[in-house]
Order: C-alpha cells, then structure tokens, then sequence
C-alpha cells in the first residue's frame, strides 16, 4: 500500500496494491491527486446548479443559461437549438490522420453549439430551472419533473409546494427533505415513506 499526499488539496490517501498493479499494467504513474479531486477534475465538464445569464450566440435573444458569457463555444436559446435557422453540418469537419484526435476533438467542442439549458416538455414559470421538464412555478430546481411551487431542489419528482430537498418524489409540503416518497407535510426527514405531518425522521 502506498500513501500520497494529494497535490490538490493536500489531504492524505492510499493506493491499494491491486490499484498499483493495475497502473503497472497499462503502464501509467500513480495518481497524484486523492479520489474526491479526481472525481471533481472528472465532473468539472458537467454544470447542472449554476445557472447565468447572457445572450444567445445565434438570434441574439437574452436568455438563462448554464454556460456562462465567457465560454469558447456558441450557445443558443432552446428554439434556435430545435429550430431550423441554422445548419449543424455547419461545424463539421473531416478528420485528420496527422494530428492528435484530442487536439481535433476540442477544436469540434469549441465549434459546436449548445442548448443554453436541458429541459422537455412544457414549462410555466420555471425559467431558473435545468436538466427540468413539465414543471410549474418552479424556482432552482434541478433534475426535476412534473412538479409544481417547489424551491431550490436537487432530483424532484411529482411533488409540489417543496423546498430544499434531495431525491424526493411524489410528496408535498416537503421541506429539508433527503430521498423521501411519497410523504406529505414532512420536514426535517431522510429515507421516509408514506410519513405524514412528521419531523425529523430517519
């Protein structure tokens, strides 16, 4: 067992033997950065809970969007994205033997537009809200379907007048909530079902 101080953030982890076979194998160092900064390093592409505002890169239109002012790439609003008014053969290109797949691989990133947020469905009132479909009345709600007056939640589902809750569905008057279903007027609460007018459960 090897123990390495991460370069990172500079907490202490272990390389388990089996870990550093592995990395023998396919011939790479060990890593020098502990798991959880690996794990963000690896996530860092993916933005849900940050949310800007800026202007779309083809019809001009202001617009929220996940990807703040300063990205290299176009962004556009949801209908020029599903719209007709621009080709997406536009920023093709063909492939080049001679040069690194991952030098062309960003150039193509970096040419490729992008829908400002994820959503489906219709949505009424939900403007500050991404990766959400078929919501009402919704405010920084993310992961989120079918849900109506809810707050500032991670993965909703189906729920209404909820705040601060993460994994909860099918419940309502939610507050502070960690993967509860199907619960009604709960607060405080962690791995409830079918809980009503109750605190502080587990």
């Amino acid at each position: 067992m090897e123990t390495k101080q991460c370069k990172n953030c500079n907490a202490e982890f272990t390389i388990e033997p089996s870990d550093i076979e592995f990395y023998e194998k396919i011939k790479v160092p060990s890593p020098a950065w502990c798991p959880p900064c690996r794990l963000q390093r690896r996530l860092s592409f993916c933005n849900e809970r940050n949310l800007y505002t800026r202007d779309c890169s083809l019809c001009g239109s202001h617009m929220v969007a996940m990807y703040p002012k300063e990205t290299p790439f176009p962004v556009y609003c949801l209908p020029c994205y599903r719209g007709d008014s621009w080709d997406p053969m536009s920023y093709g290109k063909p492939y080049d033997f001679t040069k690194s797949f991952f030098t062309q691989f960003k150039e193509l990133k970096t040419k490729t537009p992008r829908a400002a947020l994820v959503r489906q469905g219709d949505i009424a009132g939900s403007e500050y809200c991404n990766r959400a479909s078929f919501n009402k009345n919704c405010y920084l709600i993310i992961r989120a379907n079918y849900s109506e007056d809810c707050l500032y939640s991670y993965n909703l589902w189906n729920s209404r007048d909820s705040a601060d809750c993460f994994n909860v569905h099918k419940s309502e008057l939610t507050y502070q909530s960690i993967d509860s279903f199907e619960c009604y007027n709960v607060k405080f609460c962690q791995e409830s079902r079918l809980c009503r007018n109750s605190y502080f459960l587990f």
